[in-house]
């Protein structure tokens, strides 16, 4: 038995009697058995197989779409969070501004003139040791709000 190698691959639908549209695939060619030239044929029905194919491609095509429109979405999200963090980064720099100037402008010259008026409390009454000690509080309370203001200023 020898068989040529030139085989033949069709594809087509086939309507059956009842009336049913089947897809199939047909093998054919050519093979030589006891001398004798003949024809082979193999029908096979893929109907099932392309039903499988079309609902793969359209899972395919849907799962592509989820993705792409994920991906915006994703995209969407990055830049709200890009924006998010600058207001955030400036209200930060509005509130450092804000202290700073708190500092400088108010609370430094309250205590400044509070100084004031317990150097001359001291001056007046220089044995009360109380009056030395509030002193050296204030001085030290002058000295840090000057540090933190001008922190403040060197982190803008």
């Amino acid at each position: 038995m020898a068989i040529d190698r030139e085989k033949r691959q069709f594809f087509f639908k086939h309507r059956l009697a009842s009336g049913l549209i089947r897809d199939v695939e047909v093998f054919s060619g050519p093979i030589e058995i006891d001398g004798r030239k003949l024809l082979y044929s193999i029908v096979h029905d893929i109907t099932a197989r392309r039903y499988a194919e079309d609902a793969l491609q359209r899972m395919n095509e849907t799962l592509e779409h989820q993705v792409v429109e994920r991906t915006r979405l994703a995209e969407k999200r990055a830049a709200h969070l890009q924006t998010l963090a600058v207001e955030l980064i400036r209200a930060e720099e509005r509130e450092r501004q804000r202290i700073a100037q708190l500092l400088h402008d108010d609370l430094q010259q309250i205590l400044a003139a509070t100084k004031l008026q317990v150097e001359g409390l001291c001056e007046q009454i220089p044995e009360e040791p109380i009056l030395k000690q509030v002193n050296q509080w204030i001085i030290e309370a002058v000295d840090k709000t000057r540090t933190l203001s001008h922190d403040q200023k060197l982190s803008q």
